[in-house]
């Protein structure tokens, strides 16, 4: 595995994040890494013939509060986010599609969210 290519752990305030996956060695590594982090997030287009991983994805985490913790760029289809316990929304845009989901983060916990798009 090549280890300069590998994703890195960024912190922003209070959240600390991973995004990656492109590449067997990529998705491998963030794989491994998903345990570590309450929140792992998987980004998909669907299409024909079958789905495609997205990156590129748009990601923003507000707090209970309505004040954004995180807004960033996915550099993959696997996005992983620690942050303090407590409810958020995502929001994930990609070509002008924007989702959006309410999560609550508790301590010890680790949810997986697929974002999906159409072709």
């Amino acid at each position: 595995m090549n280890a300069s290519a590998a994703p890195v752990a960024v912190t922003k305030g209070v959240a600390t994040y991973m995004s990656g996956g492109i590449g067997q060695d990529e998705s491998t590594l963030i794989q491994q890494e998903a345990k570590n982090y309450p929140l792992e997030l998987e980004f998909v287009i669907k299409a024909s013939p079958k789905d495609e991983y997205a990156a590129d994805v748009r990601v923003k985490i507000s707090d209970a509060s309505n004040n954004v913790v995180l807004d960033t760029v996915s550099n993959g289809p696997f996005f992983l986010a620690k942050l303090p316990a407590g409810s958020y929304q995502l929001t994930a845009a990609k070509n002008g599609q924007v989702k959006e989901r309410k999560i609550a983060i508790t301590p010890g916990s680790h949810q997986h969210i697929m974002f999906e798009w159409q072709e």
